[in-house]
């Protein structure tokens, strides 16, 4: 549950980074305009409303199946296999009562 809002930052940054690099490269955008269109066109809700639902993803994707596994390889491999699954399926729909509170919210 820690690590999963760390790993959010820094693809946040690594995006952000990336973005600018490419806008740069490609498109002849400045970074200084890159940077003051990001500005000017977001804010930081956006990046805590990541930040607020990393924590439940990661409670998500790693309690439920995980707390299941058996004494063998076998049960080990089967856990994971669920997981993956209805971690994906688990993450969408989290997604998307969160998606309809902050649309609720004005966020």
């Amino acid at each position: 549950m820690l690590m999963l809002p760390a790993l959010g930052f820094i693809a946040d940054l690594s995006g952000l980074i990336g973005g600018a690099a490419m806008s740069w490269i490609d498109l002849g955008v400045p970074p200084a305009v890159f940077k003051s269109r990001l500005l000017l066109d977001t804010d930081v809700w956006h990046f805590g409303v990541g930040m607020i639902k990393a924590p439940f993803f990661a409670l998500i994707i790693g309690c439920y199946e995980g707390l299941r596994v058996g004494g063998d390889a076998e049960s080990l491999g089967q856990r994971t296999s669920t997981s993956v699954v209805l971690s994906i399926f688990m993450v969408i729909v989290i997604n998307a009562l969160f998606f309809i509170f902050f649309a609720t919210v004005g966020i």
